[in-house]
């Protein structure tokens, strides 16, 4: 008898074991499979407009119980309009500050220093802002886009721990981008917005209710 529960036990534990590699394997899988959705979503829309409705159908699709491939589509195409009309404040900040930086190295030391420190704190900030207006118009899609742009600068202001965490995964997908590019495009972009989508998710729907 002690044999036999020993070998219950044991294979218990294997199942169990198996059981919590083939989780991690699926969601490994999705990430994979979103970043590939978000790829195409993005060239669809040309990048410039096709970013913000891909990343917010991206998290739809993370999010979603089941087929994430038809819960992408259909969040794509019925958020194209208002992820873009939320997002091109964003997209401007971005426009100046790659233009700043690209004349402050014809600038004085002093001043290019400067001017540097500025920009990299608007392009902060305004990246912190995009992830919560991403996740704010996956998680509330009746929401209107003056809503959703509030929402996403005033609640990083409202719990600045939770904004430092959304702005630490960003700078790991830059950190990426510039040392290791293949890990960056397997998930470079699902992997940040489903650590997001867990962060503001709760507060969007708070803010909702």
């Amino acid at each position: 008898m002690a044999t036999t529960d020993v070998r219950g036990a044991a294979g218990e534990e294997a199942i169990g074991w198996s059981g919590r590699v083939m989780d991690v394997l699926g969601h490994v899988s999705r990430l994979l499979l979103v970043q590939g959705l978000w790829l195409g979503g993005a060239l669809a829309g040309l990048v410039v407009l096709g970013v913000f409705p891909a990343s917010v159908a991206a998290v739809r699709a993370l999010e979603a119980p089941s087929a994430p491939v038809r819960a992408f589509v259909v969040a794509y195409r019925e958020a194209f309009g208002r992820a873009n009309l939320a997002g091109a404040g964003f997209q401007v900040a971005w426009l100046v500050v790659a233009l700043d930086v690209a004349v402050s190295s014809s600038l004085p030391a002093g001043i290019a220093s400067a001017a540097l420190a500025a920009v990299t704190i608007v392009g902060a900030v305004s990246a912190v802002s995009a992830a919560y207006a991403v996740v704010a118009l996956a998680r509330a899609p009746r929401a209107t886009t003056r809503t959703v742009v509030r929402f996403a600068v005033v609640a990083p202001w409202l719990t600045p721990g939770r904004a430092l965490v959304v702005l630490a995964a960003l700078g790991a997908v830059a950190a990426a981008l510039l040392t290791a590019p293949p890990i960056a495009l397997l998930f470079g972009a699902s992997a940040p917005l489903l650590v997001h989508a867990a962060l503001i998710g709760p507060a969007v729907d708070r803010a909702t209710a």
